[in-house]
Parts: C-alpha cells; structure tokens; sequence
C-alpha cells in the first residue's frame, strides 16, 4: 500500500495482482512504476526498468494503466533481474532440475517431497538424483523450501516466477504439469487429507490440463 500504483487498484485487481505475483518486493516494485508510466517510487527501481524495458523496445507510457500488459512486463522484467534465461539454459531443456523446476512452478499451494517427485516420476519410481535436483533448484531460488512444524519440508515457487516460466514452457509441457498436479491432489484428497481445498486444487489443475 505504499507503492501508489498498486494502492490505487480495485480491489479485484489487487487480487489478481496478489495471485499472480505474491509478495515478491522488486516484482511489485516493477509493477507500480509500470502502471505509473515507468516512474518507479525508488531511483533505482527507475532506471533498471527503463533498461529492461528499452532492451525490449517497449515505451513504458504505453503500458500505464493496463494491468493485464503491466503484470507480463513486471513478471518479464524481474525474470532478467534474475538472470532467468541464463540459468535456464544452464540447466539444459530437459534436464532433471529444469522439468523439476517447470513442473513444480504449476503448484499454487506448498507442497511436500511427494508433490515435487509427482511432477518427475514414471509411475511411483523416483528419478535417480532427484535429492541433488531439489537441492540445485532451490540453490538457485527458483524453488523455496523450509520445514515447517507439523507438516515438514514444504515447497514453493514464487508467483511472479511460475509465471515468467509458464510463458516460457511448449503448451504440451505445460499441461502434463498441470495433469500430474491434480494427480498429486487427488491422491492426497484419497489417501490422506480429506481436504476440500486440495480438492478444488485437483479439480482445477485437471481443468488447466484440458481432462475434464
């Protein structure tokens, strides 16, 4: 609420906003100074988005206002913050970690060890070094961990980072991370929570799945 461009939302949009970035600090930063025309609330913030922008050849006043082209050029720009595209490649297109951290970016909600090797698995058998990818993944922070009372080691990815790789992954990579998702849900709905949250998550993974 002290950034104006984003205190000035509706509340609607405030949530979209909080969906599809999350509290990510230089991502929010990226997004107010968009919608303010490109004048970000701190110098810095300013003059680097002004660079990643002209990079691009986008006039930032085009986007003032906008939320839906604002949000892709705040979730583009703080992906080039991180070097995303780099660390990509270094990862290699098909490697372990990369379909780890493409497949894990689909979870909206944490998930346990169970969720991350759902996305990598054939059947029940994990991967061989899969403990080494987790590790590597959130070495880089595209993937967060901790371990939480109670429940254990819980994972994430960052809103605004799910996004930036979503516009990166082919269509069919993309959906069967969303079918393996709702898989992870349901049996966890079955065989163990009884959780009419994680329900709605399966049901709405199958549904980005296209297996209705």
């Amino acid at each position: 609420l002290r950034l104006d461009g984003l205190r000035g939302l509706d509340p609607s949009d405030r949530t979209k906003v909080f969906g599809q970035v999350g509290g990510h600090p230089r991502a929010l930063e990226y997004l107010d100074a968009i919608l303010r025309g490109g004048e970000g609330r701190f110098p810095d913030v300013t003059r680097r988005l002004a660079k990643n922008l002209k990079e691009r050849g986008i006039d930032p006043a085009s986007l003032k206002g906008d939320l839906n082209m604002a949000l892709a050029e705040a979730v583009m720009a703080s992906s080039h913050d991180i070097l995303l595209n780099e660390l990509l490649k270094r990862m290699g297109e098909d490697s372990l970690v990369r379909r780890l951290v493409d497949g894990a970016s689909v979870y909206r909600r944490p998930v346990d060890h169970a969720g991350l090797a759902c996305q990598v698995s054939e059947g029940e058998v994990e991967p061989a070094g899969l403990g080494d990818a987790i590790s590597e993944a959130t070495g880089l922070t595209l993937i967060t961990g901790g371990d939480f009372p109670g429940v254990g080691s819980q994972y994430i990815v960052h809103r605004w980072t799910a996004q930036a790789l979503a516009q990166r992954m082919p269509g069919d990579r993309l959906r069967e991370a969303h079918l393996r998702a709702g898989r992870y849900w349901d049996r966890r709905v079955k065989e163990a929570t009884h959780d009419i949250a994680e329900y709605m998550e399966a049901l709405d993974h199958f549904l980005e799945a296209g297996a209705i």
